[in-house]
């Protein structure tokens, strides 16, 4: 077997487990209620669990014009504003590699991506100047926007990883440090998705389409790459978000790939959730992303 179809194997087999474990555990299974331990090099830097899993109250501005109350904040751009320009890039670039994901027209969207986990331009800025390893201790106490960071960190450590190697004419996939990092992403972004974040989706899509096939590229595992993609925007749209089906039309129009295999994963969503799913997390799920403002 070409080792091409060996790691698209491997991707598509990661991305059935996800969803699998997404279909059939409480979403609410690996968030606690503990408070960061006051001893923490970064405790006065990140953010800190609310009483309620899975939402999150910052104690650090990276903005000192960050003063308009959050519920008059009505767009991204209005948000982003308060920014210098090297933190704007910053925020910018992130949101970029996730289908411009943090993009947001109304407050009642701006507030549902919050308690979705969704990372936030100060989220964005601190774990920039924070190591993946901070940010585990945090993830681990139950904040779901720093579980998608630390899967956002590994993605960007197996790129750097991936790219050291076929430099040197070797293969990614054969590193011990490749392999733990991937270990490390699968862990927290199945976190995530267990907590109900629809962006835990968005870290797939973009896992999908960036390490494919990292040590070149062909027609066959290039369709592989956008179908795994549309795995996750399914489960992004499953969680709620409702731009996530908007943005696979766009991906399947400029990749060439049928939409087909997107609607596919949803509506087997749709049946299975309806059939199967217990009623804790259909709950969860019922909130969709709040339109934009009238």
């Amino acid at each position: 077997m070409k080792l091409t179809n060996l790691k698209v194997i491997v991707l598509v087999t990661f991305s059935v487990i996800l969803w699998i474990i997404y279909m059939t555990q409480s979403p609410l299974s690996l968030v606690t209620q503990e408070s960061i331990d006051t001893s923490s090099p970064i405790s006065d830097l990140t953010i800190k669990p609310q009483n309620n899993p899975g939402k999150m109250s910052l104690n650090t501005k990276k903005s000192p014009e960050h003063t308009t109350p959050e519920n008059e904040i009505h767009s991204n751009e209005q948000l982003w504003e308060l920014y210098k320009p090297d933190q704007l890039s910053v925020v910018r670039n992130f949101s970029s590699l996730y289908f411009d994901a943090l993009n947001f027209s109304s407050n009642d969207q701006y507030q549902w991506m919050i308690k979705n986990g969704y990372p936030t331009p100060d989220n964005i800025l601190i774990a920039a100047e924070s190591s993946i390893e901070q940010l585990a201790e945090i993830a681990d106490q139950g904040d779901v926007a720093v579980m998608n960071l630390v899967a956002d960190k590994a993605i960007a450590e197996l790129l750097s990883i991936a790219n050291k190697n076929i430099s040197d004419d070797l293969d990614p996939y054969m590193d011990e440090d490749f392999f733990q990092m991937e270990l490390l992403f699968r862990k927290y972004s199945t976190m995530a998705a267990q907590s109900g974040s629809a962006f835990s989706g968005y870290l797939l899509a973009r896992y999908a389409l960036e390490l494919t096939d990292i040590n070149g590229s062909d027609s066959n595992s290039t369709t592989a790459a956008v179908k795994s993609a549309f795995r996750g925007l399914a489960l992004a749209k499953s969680f709620g978000d409702r731009y996530a089906e908007n943005r696979a039309r766009f991906l399947a129009s400029a990749s060439g790939v049928s939409i087909d295999t997107f609607e596919a994963y949803i509506q087997y969503d749709s049946f299975y959730r309806s059939n199967t799913i217990p009623p804790c997390l259909n709950d969860f799920n019922n909130e969709i992303m709040p339109d934009v403002d009238p």
